[in-house]
């Protein structure tokens, strides 16, 4: 008989967390939904200045079931606090603890835990908060060994994807490829909404804050100037407890981004604040902070606490709808960045150094973030520019992806958006999830504009014959300037059937377009390799080059991404035939890219004649018959 210890222990593992589980709950520290009822006081613990934790006064007006998810209550209280004088939630206050005395505690001798500070009300003229109830949050799992910052194992089943399936960054509805995908926001429940995270940033330009503050927002941070912290020079430590500022620094080092609010419960090493969700995704590896507040602020819009990052103190292990979930010591992993920036007149020449949260959502963002303050960091790009970008992006397994190209009076943030492109992918592909490492590299910029409009292409003639070298004159119009015409050469194929072609000389926009037209294969894989290889076929293709394309009959056939060019029409009739589902018919096409040191805009195409010319020898006379 086999043993059934195998079957057993999953069993009893199971049994033994769930106990644990249980066991976080104690009714002399903790008070359930059940037991609450209006007109219980008591009080809450937040951070309004420095690391002072100050009480301020509670007093519960109901219980709402089902006011923002299913099955689950929240408690509504009004507050009061000495520090506040505008009314309505404070952002930054989220995971602030509730404490409530039971009614018949006429002294006040023993308040328990009721929950987090979490909810507000749009456009209240009185502060009146929602509460998530501590029984959920202490239901939130310990930490798992999934989590964002190691790899995921390769599934078996086979999976298809492209460019298209790429995310846009948040609140965008194009990706780094130009195509249209659904855009990320963060979903309310009518006037009630999770209290938006304060996210203090120091060191980014206002530029570049205006450009990414609706990205922030579709997560559910709310973009606020914080300047540089003074507590990071401070020798002493500050003690993370229920009702200090608890920070998940996003990026750090010459420009920050952290997102700040309260911590709500310390249960040895183990954290529970916010009171609601950063995204709602289970486990996580982010870093966990400490931080202090430089002043309580409030306006008509929205009051939150000007916080400040002091430094990592832990891991966030877990986002849940309930709450936010972390450990107190060990420090997750970040990637870092080093990009060099200079101007070509010796105006400017700065190295700037980041340090970026490893997330699927915020890693992309964070580095975005990074190479657009480093492009604007210290003066904003002159109107008509140039950048000449070249960097490295190194992955957790070894793999690497160069981002290098030239771009001409576009804003800092869609270069941001060419480099999150590859993280993306990276991380959301149904492959293998993996990380970033580090990103290294130098941004140039020219204080002019080198960009030029292909008008026209002149061609001597339009006949040739296969296998002959043409050359070609491209009419171009400089920005800011005259124009301007420049010689290429291109070789036409020696294999080439009699016929009119098509040829277009374009842009680098243009010919991926008709790439992914002709031959979309190209753009798709079926394992992590083959997306590694659409990424930097992707990123080779250059805005300073000028693309010459002769369109030649459907005679192609791809067996997924290996394309078979120029088949005999039998056999590639009979290869279609066969009922695959990998093959895919397509037009072949000879390429030629011609460098340029300007950025090219637009097209010209006209058709080609290609004939071959025929030699006939000399008729000769028969010999005579020879006679016998």
């Amino acid at each position: 008989m086999k043993s059934l210890l195998p079957y057993l222990l999953p069993l009893l593992f199971l049994c033994s967390a769930c106990q644990a589980q249980g066991d976080l709950w104690d009714n002399s520290k903790y008070i359930r939904v059940a037991d609450i009822k209006p007109g219980m006081v008591g009080y809450g613990l937040s951070v309004f200045s420095g690391t002072r934790i100050d009480k301020f006064d509670v007093k519960v007006v109901s219980i709402v079931s089902n006011l923002v998810s299913p099955k689950c209550d929240v408690i509504l209280i009004s507050y009061s606090t000495p520090m506040q004088k505008q009314p309505g939630p404070v952002e930054g206050m989220s995971g602030s603890p509730v404490y409530l005395y039971d009614l018949d505690d006429t002294q006040h001798l023993h308040p328990r835990l009721a929950g987090a500070y979490a909810f507000g009300f749009e456009w209240q003229s009185a502060s009146l908060v929602g509460v998530q109830p501590i029984e959920y949050m202490l239901k939130i799992p310990p930490p798992s060994t999934a989590q964002d910052g190691k790899m995921t194992s390769e599934p078996n089943a086979k999976a298809h994807w492209s460019l298209a399936d790429v995310p846009a960054l948040p609140g965008l509805t194009r990706n780094g490829a130009g195509f249209t995908v659904p855009a990320i926001t963060r979903a309310q429940n009518g006037n009630v909404r999770l209290l938006a995270t304060p996210l203090m940033v120091s060191g980014m330009p206002p530029s570049v804050s205006r450009q990414f503050a609706p990205m922030f927002e579709a997560c559910g941070f709310d973009l606020k100037d914080g300047g540089a912290s003074a507590a990071t020079q401070s020798s002493t430590p500050i003690k993370m407890e229920p009702g200090s500022v608890l920070v998940a620094p996003l990026l750090i080092g010459d420009t920050e981004a952290s997102a700040s609010g309260t911590c709500t419960l310390v249960l040895g090493d183990r954290v529970y604040a916010f009171g609601h969700e950063f995204n709602n995704e289970g486990p996580i590896s982010l870093p966990m902070g400490n931080g202090s507040v430089a002043s309580l602020i409030e306006n008509l819009h929205s009051n939150f606490k000007l916080a400040t990052f002091s430094g990592i103190c832990g891991t966030l292990t877990n986002d849940q709808s309930v709450g936010i979930a972390g450990v107190l010591g060990e420090q997750p992993a970040m990637a870092p960045i080093k990009i060099h920036i200079r101007y070509s007149d010796g105006s400017l020449d700065q190295t700037y150094n980041y340090s970026a949260a490893i997330h699927p959502t915020f890693t992309p963002l964070a580095t975005a973030v990074a190479v657009a303050t480093s492009i604007s960091g210290v003066k904003n790009l002159p109107q008509y520019h140039t950048l000449r970008y070249d960097l490295r992006l190194d992955f957790a397994d070894g793999r690497t992806v160069r981002v290098a190209d030239r771009d001409a009076n576009d804003e800092a943030a869609a270069v941001a958006q060419g480099v999150a492109l590859p993280i993306l992918a990276a991380y959301s592909n149904p492959f293998k999830k993996i990380p970033l490492k580090q990103i290294t590299g130098e941004i140039v910029v020219d204080s002019e504009a080198k960009l030029a409009r292909i008008n026209s292409v002149t061609l001597p003639k339009l006949k040739y014959e296969p296998g002959v070298r043409v050359k070609a004159f491209v009419q171009s119009h400089l920005w800011h300037g005259g124009e301007q015409t420049t010689p290429i050469e291109f070789d036409l194929p020696r294999d080439l059937p009699d016929g009119q072609y098509k040829l277009v000389v374009s842009d680098a926009q243009r010919f991926f377009t008709d790439e992914m037209e002709s031959e979309p294969f190209r753009f798709s894989a079926e394992n992590i390799d083959e997306m590694f290889d659409v990424i930097n076929d992707f990123e080779a293709l250059r805005q300073d080059a000028i693309y010459v394309r002769l369109i030649r009959q459907p005679d192609g056939v791809a067996v997924g991404r290996t394309a078979m060019q120029r088949l005999p029409p039998s056999f590639r009739t009979a290869m279609l035939a066969a009922g695959r589902s990998d093959l895919t018919a397509f037009v072949s096409s000879s390429v030629q890219v011609i460098p340029a040191e300007l950025v090219m805009d637009g097209a010209a195409e006209f058709n080609l004649k290609i004939e071959r010319q025929v030699h006939l020898e000399s008729a000769k006379s028969p010999k005579p018959a020879t006679q016998p």
